[in-house]
């Protein structure tokens, strides 16, 4: 057993021995495999560190003595290995200024602490030149010493690069800024990378500060136009369209600065920038600023289009009219005028831009004195003020820069010369009125006709800088050509006035005038005359008398012919037949022409006595319109004078009747003959109404309404109102919106235009009627005048008649203008529809043209509120009750004790009184109990609003309910119209009491 031990134990140490050889052995192979690997990867990290194209050496970060260094170090800096490694930083960090050791020690300070450093440098050769780099400082840490390895890259050629660059660069900039062009580069994304001066100039600011330098940002403050006028969509300007690829020379546009308005013309040439693979990088755009050329060209065409309306235009009142249009449009300013003489002074013949509180002004040049009489010089000429007479009176100055050789005075800044020293002022007696008015820029012309000035033209603008010598020069040409053409007007003028004189005041005699040869042939006629026998000037002038009048007619008057050749005046009566066959009454003289006693021809004058005849007949006409007229006021008065006695009886009756219907049993014996007494009284009241909304006095009360249904109760009135001839369409909108306004003034609109729209048809026609609801924006408002923007309900009234032509619409709606005949309208019926129109904040469009009918729609605005409308048909009305005390007022005594009856019917206590002195009376008994005052609006003493007003001082809480018979005039000049007050109108039954009375004492 014991060997069997010893055997094991040493089986045992034979076992851990080997394998502990065998791992002892393996960790021998894997220490001489690492040994391997760290040697390879020494030789590899040996090999990347010596071949890197920068410069690296490691140097104790406290010491500054360098502990490692790579072979580009070496061929960069020119040192050998051993020389480089035996020296320190220091030496390697020295500089040209500001590159010296002290900055390099800092810049190691700051690796150290704040972190990797990466600078440029100008380092030092061992040769002693210098070199640019680019260095890189990061601290190491390695067994807790802190070192600093550096990577340095020689830029030297970078650096010449950049030198070249910039210069280049220099020279770039310097040819840029030289150029009156404005010059802008952009990237491919619109930033702009550079632009000169003139840019800034160019785009109206003031230095180059002040530009935005991406290229999105300028839409937000230019518009800008195509040569056509159109506005320019963004990707239509000169940068989008370069980086496109678009190239082009000379293209056109106009600009316009949002803020300040000030518009400017640029011709623009572009083109792509792109790399060496063709790619589009960015844009280059040259813009010059033609505003001058193109004013000049405008300039030299509006004087051709002047020349040639000064030429054509017979009228020189048109003709200067026309002038001033053109320049305005050509020069762009924002006012023209033409002062031309009359008598001493020189007003404004015409003009157009100038305000009217500038022509109160200005209009009169002539200086005055205190007394107000006229100023003249030495030589009895009269003084003229401001600049504009000094350039009439041709005093300029021709060396002043304020004037020119032509004798003109104009400015692009006026507002120096306001604040200028007087004594350096080149003006006399200036105003300075369109310095003041913020005319920055200022022309006067003189305008010149033989030798003399007669006028002046002057422009004017709020802007600076709109004028040119050039320009100014030019508008000296058409000044004059002004002049020549208007002494030559003047002169054309005078010989047409005197013929126009003689024409006139022929044409206006009541009565036919002629000149007829002693060989009976007519040399003369006036508008009467050829009007009176169908024929127009030119086809009497030479005609004969026996031609002209017939064979028969020519034998009746042949006999005073023959005695006025003699030279004997005629004077005789006759009858003429027209050309329409009509006979008139006609009175004629025969006045010989004589010439040294012998009669060359005769004048005639001949006069409609037909109207003389028909005196008695128009005068009656005259009568009978008059007495329309006085009954149509007539009944005005009388619907305000009766309205309030007979709304006082319904209300008795129509109560009484209520009251007798609750007291008796549904099978009482009389109960159909009190309801058949109270639907009369009802229908007594709607008589009432109507006769007010006829007289146009009904109260107005403005409700919402669904048009649809307000049209339809309205159908059967308005068809019996057309007449059966006329078929009347109805074509209402589906979900039509609602409007607010009082059912009445609906009811007159459609009433008047039906019965307009039946006059003008002739014997069978139609009338439509429509709604719809309609929108217009902004866009569709600019483009369409008198539109608004908004939501709508439109009503339409279109008939088939005979329609109307441009002249007439354009006075339909002015009060008392009619087509009709005489005693068949008023011309009241489309004023009332327009001022109802007006009234409600809506507008009205009429559409005609003749033989095509007529349509008129009206637009209400939309009504959104949230109550629920009105309802057309009369509903059921709960017969609401309550305990409260309530003061009844009333003058008349049945509608007092009726109305007493009524209320203390519903539970109500009820405090009569019959005059408002009782009323005062009661009020103070009982103040603590009335709640409710019920009060006619006029009575004796004092009306319902002042005694209203006397019991708030009894009873500080009282609440009123008003009630009047009254028209609505009548009601509203007693104040019950008000928002703040409670009506109801007379007559009323027991279920409106009762519903009113409630509301108020709920209100």
């Amino acid at each position: 057993m014991v060997e069997l031990a010893v055997a094991k134990g040493s089986l045992f140490i034979l076992c851990t021995a080997a394998l502990l050889y065998a791992l002892i052995s393996r960790f021998v192979q894997q220490l001489s495999i690492a040994e391997r690997g760290r040697t390879e990867s020494l030789k590899s990290y040996q090999a990347i560190f010596n071949a890197t194209d920068e410069a690296i050496f490691v140097h104790e970060a406290r010491t500054g003595r360098i502990l490692e260094i790579n072979d580009r170090m070496l061929e960069i800096y020119g040192y050998t290995r051993d020389e480089a490694l035996s020296t320190d930083i220091g030496r390697l960090s020295e500089g040209t200024p500001p590159y010296s050791q002290a900055e390099a020690i800092e810049k190691v300070r700051k690796a150290l602490t704040e972190g990797p450093q990466v600078f440029e440098w100008h380092c030092r050769r061992k040769s002693g030149t210098f070199f640019w780099a680019e260095v890189s400082l990061r601290k190491i840490t390695t067994q807790s010493n802190e070192r600093i390895i550096a990577v340095v890259r020689d830029i030297s050629e970078r650096k010449q690069t950049e030198e070249v660059l910039r210069e280049s660069r220099a020279k770039l900039e310097a040819a840029l800024e030289s150029m009156t062009d404005a010059v802008f580069i952009s990237d491919v994304s619109g930033q702009f990378l550079d632009f000169n001066d003139a840019f800034a100039t160019y785009h109206r600011f003031r230095n180059k500060s002040e530009c935005a330098r991406t290229f999105a940002e300028y839409p937000g403050f230019l518009d800008v136009f195509m040569a056509s006028g159109e506005p320019a969509p963004v990707e239509m300007w000169a940068v989008p369209r370069a980086l496109r690829g678009e190239t082009a020379t000379n293209a056109e546009y106009t600009l316009r600065r949002k803020d300040t308005g000030e518009t400017w013309v640029g011709s623009y040439s572009f083109s792509p920038i792109r790399d060496k693979d063709g790619g589009i990088v960015g844009s280059v755009v040259v813009a010059r600023d033609i505003t001058d050329q193109k004013r000049s060209e405008a300039y030299r065409s509006m004087g051709q289009e002047i020349l040639l309306e000064l030429s054509e235009e017979e009228n020189l009142h048109t003709a200067i009219q026309h002038v001033i249009g053109l320049l305005k449009s050509a020069t762009g300013v924002d006012a023209v005028g033409i002062r031309l003489e009359d008598g001493d002074d020189f007003p404004y013949f015409y003009q157009e831009g100038f305000p009217q509180d500038f022509l109160q002004k200005e209009n009169s040049l002539l200086a005055r004195s205190r007394d107000g009489g006229v100023c003249r010089d030495d030589c009895g000429n009269v003084c003229l003020e401001c600049t504009c007479g000094l350039v009439i009176s041709g005093q300029t100055d021709p060396s002043n820069p304020l004037f020119t050789s032509g004798g003109s005075a104009w400015t692009n800044n006026s507002l120096p010369l306001l604040h200028g020293a007087a004594a350096e002022d080149p003006r006399t007696n200036p105003r300075d009125e369109c310095i003041h008015q913020g005319f920055a820029s200022v022309a006067l012309i003189p305008i010149r006709a033989k030798g003399g000035i007669v006028g002046l033209l002057q422009l004017n603008d709020h802007r600076t800088g709109c004028f040119t010598l050039e320009g100014i020069e030019t508008l000296e040409e058409i000044a004059e050509n002004i002049g020549e053409a208007m002494l030559r007007k003047q002169a054309e003028e005078k010989l047409i006035a005197s013929e126009r004189f003689l024409r006139t005041l022929t044409d206006h005699l009541p009565g036919m005038v002629g000149y007829w040869t002693d060989d009976l042939r007519c040399s003369f006629a006036n508008k009467a005359y050829w009007e009176w026998f169908g024929r127009t000037s030119e086809q009497l002038i030479g005609i004969t008398v026996r031609e002209l009048l017939g064979e028969e007619l020519f034998n009746k008057n042949e006999p005073y012919m023959r005695r006025v050749l003699q030279g004997e005046p005629q004077q005789f009566e006759r009858t003429l037949v027209k050309t329409s066959g009509e006979s008139r009454y006609t009175w004629a003289q025969y006045i010989p022409d004589l010439i040294d006693g012998t009669a060359r021809g005769f004048f005639v004058l001949i006069s409609d006595v037909t109207e003389l005849k028909r005196a008695e007949e128009e005068k009656a006409k005259l009568e009978t319109q008059l007495l329309q007229a006085q009954k149509m006021e007539s009944v005005g008065r009388l619907a305000g004078g009766v309205a309030h006695d007979f709304n006082n009886l319904l209300t008795v009756i129509l109560g009484h009747a209520e009251l007798a219907l609750l007291k008796m049993n549904q099978s009482g014996l009389f109960m159909d003959d009190i309801a058949a007494i109270r639907d009369a009284a009802e229908r007594s009241a709607d008589l009432t109404q109507q006769l007010l909304a006829f007289a146009r006095k009904q109260t107005i009360a403005p409700k919402m309404l669904d048009m649809n249904a307000t049209v339809t109760s309205m159908l059967k009135m308005l068809q019996r109102l057309i007449g059966e001839d006329i078929h009347l369409n109805w074509h209402p909108a589906a979900n039509l919106w609602q409007v607010k306004m009082d059912p009445a003034q609906i009811d007159q609109i459609l009433a008047n235009l039906c019965v307009n729209a039946r006059d003008a048809i002739v014997d069978i026609g139609k009338i439509t009627i429509e709604t719809r609801n309609s929108t217009f924006d902004k866009d569709y408002c600019d483009a369409n005048f008198g539109f608004i923007p908004g939501e709508y309900v439109m009503l339409a009234v279109s008939d088939d008649g005979c329609g109307m032509e441009k002249g007439t619409m354009l006075h339909i709606f002015e009060p008392f203008f009619t087509t009709k005949g005489l005693g068949e309208g008023t011309g009241l019926g489309l004023a009332t529809v327009y001022g109802i129109v007006q009234q409600n904040n809506g507008f009205i469009k009429v559409y005609s043209e003749p033989g095509q009918g007529t349509t008129f729609k009206i637009y209400f605005s939309r009504y959104e509120g949230e109550c629920a409308p009105v309802a057309i048909e009369n509903t059921a009305k709960t017969l609401l009750t309550g305990q409260e005390t309530i003061l009844l007022v009333e003058d008349e005594s049945s509608i007092l004790t009726m109305t007493t009856t009524l209320l203390e019917r519903q539970g109500y206590n009820v405090l009569a009184a019959s005059t408002p002195s009782e009323a005062i009376e009661l009020a103070h008994k009982h103040a603590d109990e009335i709640r409710l005052l019920l009060t006619d609006v006029v009575m004796p003493e004092m009306n319902g609003r002042d005694l209203a007003r006397n019991l708030l001082q009894v009873c500080p809480k009282i609440k009123s309910l008003y009630m009047s018979g009254y028209t609505a005039n009548v009601v509203a000049h007693h104040g019950v119209l008000d928002e703040d007050v409670h009506f109801i109108s007379k007559p009323f039954s027991l279920p409106d009491l009762a519903v009113k009375v409630r509301e108020v004492l709920d209100a």
